[in-house]
């Protein structure tokens, strides 16, 4: 009898008052008990009311129906396929959508419907892998950020790759505390190559000093990743020796920081040998172990010397439990004692512009009580 009697007064209804009346339909349907006969007419009546020309009318049924299990499948169809306004809520929530829809609707709808499926939560791995393809930045963006969407490696690198270079995608992906560290690390390379040539082009600065600043801002926050994560060593070392990054000028600037940890680790990915012998082997630097350890590396025997100097330095200054910046100037003034100071674009250059941080740091340090506000008496 409700039904009948909403199908009467409905041809002729406004728009506002019939766009409401079909919610409270879509709502009698699932929660108030019609006997069969007024269910399935109400289910004919909403199927109907899917060719209403108000699309408040369809918007109205699909926030209605959306959160409920219980929905007919076929309308629920119908309504992800509408217009945004009518789509979204049940491409957010509709429990009645299963992964093959939903992948199957990622390509075919716009940018404001492929993002109502990356808020989905729970959203499974499949349905991620396929927004983090096809999806557009927005999508990528809001699926990142999403806590309930399943977000694999392979899905992971390739939203880094297809928008790294995104802001709201980067930014959401270094949020993540489960990013992998070997994308986290390239994703801060390519930021430091953006920001680097963006000085370049506005600012007009010298290329090669760019290029020199962009190199060191990389090799620092790789090593700053490495010392906050340090249960992902081996993974973040294995991807830069597979990505060319595990260079000579990165593990003499491990050296000089006194990232020894990493330095071990290095080592052991290099040369395939255990910890614990190459532990023994860099303990004593200036042995012929250490020699053989050095060339296994594959490293350049230019900078054997001063490497072993500077690991000859730290035992020492460990020993009588010297550190800071006070160490790391001694210890890049010691390995460029043993540096062929001819080769200005090798190890030598890159020890002379360690002196000179860690001297202006000393000086940051010596200077800071003269510096810092001081209270005065009332």
């Amino acid at each position: 009898m409700i039904v009948q009697r909403f199908l009467a007064w409905a041809p002729t209804a406004p728009a506002p008052q019939r766009a409401e009346a079909a919610g409270a339909l879509a709502r009698a349907y699932l929660y108030s008990g019609l006997s069969r006969q007024d269910f399935q007419a109400a289910e004919a009546a909403l199927t109907m009311l899917l060719d209403d020309d108000s699309r408040d009318v369809r918007r109205c049924i699909a926030e209605a129906l959306a959160p409920s299990p219980f929905a007919p499948r076929h309308i629920i169809r119908a309504l992800a396929h509408d217009v945004p306004e009518v789509a979204i809520p049940v491409l957010i929530m509709s429990p009645v959508l299963d992964d093959n829809e939903l992948i199957n609707l990622i390509p075919t709808r716009g940018e404001e419907e492929q993002a109502a499926i990356a808020a989905r939560d729970p959203l499974s791995p499949a349905v991620s892998a396929v927004i983090a393809e096809i999806g557009t930045p927005m999508a990528c963006a809001i699926l990142v950020c999403n806590l309930g969407a399943a977000l694999t490696r392979r899905t992971f690198a390739r939203l880094a790759e297809r928008h790294g270079a995104d802001p709201s995608v980067r930014d959401a992906l270094l949020e993540r505390r489960d990013l992998p560290i070997s994308i986290r690390q390239s994703l801060l390379v390519e930021l430091a190559g953006m920001l680097g040539q963006t000085a370049v082009n506005r600012f007009s600065l010298n290329e090669e000093r760019v290029r020199q600043m962009t190199q060191d801002a990389c090799e620092r926050a790789t090593l700053l990743l490495a010392e906050v994560s340090p249960s992902t060593l081996g993974a973040l070392l294995s991807h830069l020796r597979q990505s060319g990054q595990l260079t000579t000028a990165l593990l003499l600037r491990a050296l000089v920081n006194g990232d020894l940890d990493f330095i071990e680790a290095a080592f052991v990915e290099l040369t395939g040998l255990g910890a614990e012998r190459v532990r023994q082997l860099l303990a004593e630097p200036h042995r012929a172990g250490f020699r053989a350890l050095y060339r296994d590396a594959g490293l350049p025997l230019s900078a054997a010397d001063p490497f072993a100097e500077g690991l000859a330095a730290w035992v020492e200054l460990r020993a009588c439990d010297i550190s800071g910046a006070p160490a790391r100037r001694h210890v890049a003034e010691r390995a460029l004692a043993k540096t062929d100071t001819g080769d200005i674009a090798g190890p030598a250059e890159l020890f002379r512009r360690m002196v000179t941080d860690a001297a202006r740091e000393e000086a940051m340090d010596a200077l800071r009580p003269y510096t810092q506000p001081r209270l005065t008496a009332a």
